[in-house]
């Protein structure tokens, strides 16, 4: 995450995640994923993602998730 933070990520961006199942901070899994999604959230940069699954938070906070 620390890459992240240092890294300007700002609204103008985007986050792009592959990810199996899009991480899970109720289930402790994926937290660093968790923490760049909720990041690039926070700065409003869109974030797409390439998931397996629909319960994770990759799923839920994406702007477009396939």
């Amino acid at each position: 995450m620390a890459w992240l933070q240092i890294s300007k990520l700002s609204a103008t961006d985007a986050l792009m995640v592959f990810s199996v199942g899009g991480g899970s901070r109720d289930h402790n899994v994926s937290l660093n994923l968790v923490n760049a999604i909720e990041r690039a959230r926070d700065v409003g940069a869109a974030i797409l993602g390439i998931v397996g699954s629909a319960d994770g938070t990759l799923a839920r906070l994406a702007d477009i998730a396939m």
